[in-house]
């Protein structure tokens, strides 16, 4: 399963996955689903496992996200479901 980080700048998701990265986590930058609104037009993808390491890290760096979201996929859609 695969999560979703949305951020509020462009500058925080660019420096967000620049740290996951120097950190071993393996992100990878995306534009912004249309489903899930405007915001800063980036996010990153990420696979569940690492969430709550990814979460804590940005946490300690100060690096403000707005959303986490589950991808749910089916047959025909993908769905994002937000996380708490």
């Amino acid at each position: 399963m695969e999560i979703l980080f949305t951020f509020p700048h462009t500058r925080g998701a660019i420096r967000a996955e620049k740290i996951l990265l120097e950190q071993q986590i393996p992100v990878s930058m995306m534009p912004l689903p249309s489903q899930l609104g405007a915001g800063c037009g980036l996010s990153l993808r990420l696979d569940e496992d690492y969430g709550v390491k990814a979460r804590q890290i940005l946490t300690e760096t100060d690096i403000a996200w707005e959303n986490i979201y589950r991808l749910l996929r089916d047959e025909e859609k993908i769905s994002y479901v937000a996380q708490d």
